[in-house]
């Protein structure tokens, strides 16, 4: 099957292949997460050791956009993207808690390009699936 490229809702791109969808698996760290927040109205689970609550943060790099015309290529199971480092923060929650950002706007890249492998979505645990496409044009290297 080809690899299809798409465009998302927003003007990210994801890619696809036959019916499987695409993510960088982000470096994750996960924790156990223990304080009682007011919005869960006291529901919380029975066992907390069989079903904690769980922080997950980024532990590598995951803000990354793509060249106007970026394609994905096969490597076996997987594919390979080229990426660029871009300015991109989490936003931030009325606590100052940390928040899933808006997908930027035809950002600029901060670096060089990268290689990062795609693995099919459900692989992933923390992901990013739609990226952002670069403002200017990528001069080849």
């Amino acid at each position: 099957m080809s690899v299809e490229r798409e465009t998302a809702f927003g003007g990210g791109v994801y890619f696809q292949r036959g019916p499987l969808v695409y993510s960088y698996a982000i470096p994750a760290e996960i924790r156990k997460d223990t304080v009682r927040y007011a919005n869960m109205n006291g529901k919380y689970p029975a066992d907390d050791n069989a079903f904690p609550c769980l922080d997950i943060r980024p532990a590598g790099p995951w803000n990354f956009a793509v060249a106007a015309d970026a394609q994905a290529v096969p490597a076996g199971q997987h594919l390979r993207l080229t990426v660029f480092p871009i300015q991109w923060e989490f936003d931030k929650g009325p606590a100052g808690e940390d928040l899933t950002p808006d997908l930027p706007f035809r950002p600029s890249a901060t670096g060089a390009p990268q290689q990062i492998e795609l693995v099919p979505y459900g692989e992933t645990t923390l992901r990013l699936t739609v990226f952002p496409v670069l403002q200017d044009p990528v001069a080849e290297e």
